[in-house]
């Protein structure tokens, strides 16, 4: 985008939020200037994901992922990532706390205010041999800038505006394990009848009784996604959140 486009953008996102974002009708102006601008995965990668996966709902799973992206920047804004660590990797985890001694280090504080998430798409799966991925693209009108607590200033081009925003957030899943179907059964040392799920201790005996063979039956899989990758930022420069 060139100078003066970006100006003339500048102006009317300020006349949009004179107007609080709305127009005459009943759809906010920044709904009609924030239009997927993506491609969605295709239909034929999510059946297979639901195949795999029976409790799966895309639309279930978008919406977790844009409160998920809300805890995110307040464990950012907070300095507190306890409220996200069981949603994210390990090595994600680990870089935002080196992200977060950066800005200890150098007195400087993320805000974020006004977050509004226009769109939010599952635009890529990926399956590997031991872990399965899925991207969502979200696009989001917010007030977003880095500041120093010492000089009050400004990092570099962060404005204090209403200015959109434009995330991709990559999810890994690992299959836990197979879970064995409950099945009441005969303890075979006390004869007591008993629910055992792969291995249970026996509540009368108290001895260990295992599920072998075809007894076992397959029960669902437990799967968990978690937060592996977060990237981008203004839609005009490309930055990396993490």
């Amino acid at each position: 985008m060139g100078y003066l486009e970006n100006f003339l953008m500048r102006i009317m996102w300020n006349e949009f939020e004179k107007l609080d974002g709305r127009s005459g009708g009943n759809e906010p102006l920044w709904i009609q200037w924030t239009r997927p601008s993506y491609p969605r995965v295709e239909e034929a990668d999510l059946a297979r994901l639901m195949v795999k996966d029976s409790n799966f709902l895309p639309e279930r799973f978008v919406d977790d992922v844009k409160q998920l992206f809300l805890r995110v920047t307040r464990a950012e804004e907070t300095c507190d990532l306890k409220i996200i660590q069981p949603y994210v990797t390990e090595s994600l985890y680990d870089s935002m706390q080196k992200r977060l001694l950066e800005y200890s280090q150098s007195h400087e504080s993320s805000v974020w205010k006004r977050i509004t998430i226009s769109n939010a798409v599952i635009t890529d799966y990926l399956e590997k041999q031991y872990s399965d991925y899925l991207e969502v693209t979200l696009q989001i009108l917010m007030v977003h800038y880095i500041i120093n607590r010492d000089t009050d200033k400004l990092r570099w081009k962060h404005s204090k505006r209403l200015e959109r925003f434009q995330y991709q957030m990559e999810f890994v899943c690992r299959e836990v394990e197979q879970l064995p179907k409950k099945r009441r059964i005969h303890c075979p040392h006390c004869g007591a009848t008993i629910v055992v799920q792969g291995q249970t201790k026996c509540p009368y005996c108290k001895s260990i009784v295992t599920m072998q063979g075809s007894q076992s039956g397959r029960g669902k899989q437990r799967w968990k996604w978690l937060l592996n990758d977060i990237s981008g930022g203004r839609c005009e420069p490309e930055n990396t959140l993490w």
